[in-house]
């Protein structure tokens, strides 16, 4: 089929119909989005091809489908003089071939969402989804492109190890475009689902929102939806405070680990080891934290102090003592932090039991540095 679409275009000179009855020819099956759009992908004024290739998923395909899920690639068309060739394909790029011969590279749900200029620069940007499903839970991948300095580039901030891609589990009303805050450029809205699935522990629905920087989109902000999150109240308040946290937002991450410190204990069934009053015992430190992070360290020292007091025995009580021990003599943020992941490393084990939440949430005590990140 590629090969055939190279031809076509090639004789063709291009395809006034965006390919249409080639492929009414082929009896290519569609699920009513786009299989092909036409536009001037890198401002030279003639037009490349966007083209998504389809098929029925066959008992090889082994990425996971869901109820009317096609199998295929999405690939540009563009020329040299004379000749219609694939430069892009964004199967070759997810799951590139280290030792060939290789199998066919094939997306589960590919889709092509947008093709147009986002972010004011003329150029247009190129919107993709593809898709996956495990055991319990389909997943939607989202992959925006364009073409600079004569190749494509992702200009989509990654998740960690996500090879480039965003993935977020299924959800409704999955995936916007929209200048939201008025000013040309748009945004990425993208709605993130719930793994179906009880060790991936406690969950929220939420809508990402992915803004233009400059050079890339970046997560700018998340909403949570919050209906079934009272019972794990605790949890995720404070789940939203390192959030404030780590935007150096240390007045509003205060305010959450207070609120946190007054929500009720876990529920009795909850499924992980995590522990309620350790998750007091860490919010009371990350006030002290907070106040040595704004430069007020009789309050630091004053939080600390009464983190250790609460609860003595507590694990995060004892780390709080630890780098309030190294910080004291000069205010030394780096210092106390070093002495407090120097005792998560002495105990790394009760540590990473007592942040297990289920695979659906960090393990900041596995992780380590965002425990005490001076």
């Amino acid at each position: 089929m590629i090969a055939g679409v190279a031809e076509y275009l090639t004789a063709n000179g291009g395809s006034a119909d965006c390919l249409a009855g080639l492929f009414a020819e082929w009896n290519m099956p569609s699920d009513g989005t786009p299989s092909c759009v036409a536009a001037d992908l890198d401002g030279d004024g003639d037009d490349g091809y966007v083209v998504r290739l389809t098929r029925l998923p066959g008992p090889t395909d082994s990425r996971g489908y869901s109820g009317t899920w096609l199998a295929g690639e999405i690939l540009i068309f563009d020329h040299d003089p004379g000749a219609y060739s694939p430069v892009f394909n964004l199967a070759d790029l997810l799951y590139p071939c280290p030792y060939p011969p290789c199998g066919e590279p094939v997306l589960s749900n590919p889709v092509i969402y947008s093709v147009q200029d986002l972010n004011d620069d003329a150029i247009p940007e190129l919107v993709f989804t593809s898709g996956h499903c495990g055991a319990h839970t389909c997943f939607i991948n989202l992959h925006i492109f364009t073409k600079r300095d004569g190749a494509y580039v992702s200009l989509l901030t990654p998740q960690q190890g996500s090879g480039g891609f965003v993935s977020v589990p299924l959800a409704d009303d999955q995936l916007r475009v929209e200048d939201i805050d008025g000013d040309g450029i748009s945004e990425i809205v993208l709605r993130q689902g719930m793994v179906a699935s009880a060790g991936a522990g406690p969950q929220r629905e939420a809508v990402l929102v992915y803004s233009w920087d400059g050079e890339k989109f970046v997560l700018t902000h998340t909403t949570y939806d919050q209906s079934n999150a009272e019972p794990y109240a605790l949890y995720f308040l404070i789940r939203d405070a390192d959030d404030a946290f780590i935007r150096a937002s240390y007045s509003d991450a205060s305010a959450l680990y207070r609120e946190a410190l007054e929500q009720p204990d876990l529920p009795d069934n909850y499924f992980g080891a995590g522990d309620s009053a350790e998750l007091r015992a860490y919010a009371r430190f990350r006030i002290g934290l907070s106040f040595a992070a704004t430069g007020d360290p009789p309050s630091a020292l004053m939080a600390l102090d009464d983190t250790v007091a609460a609860d003595p025995q507590a694990l995060h009580s004892r780390l709080a003592e630890r780098f309030r021990d190294a910080y004291a003599p000069a205010s030394d943020m780096a210092a106390g932090c070093s002495a407090a992941l120097a005792f998560v490393d002495e105990n790394a084990d009760a540590f990473r039991q007592v942040w297990e939440y289920g695979y659906a949430n960090p393990n900041v005590g596995v992780e380590r540095t965002p425990l005490c990140p001076f």
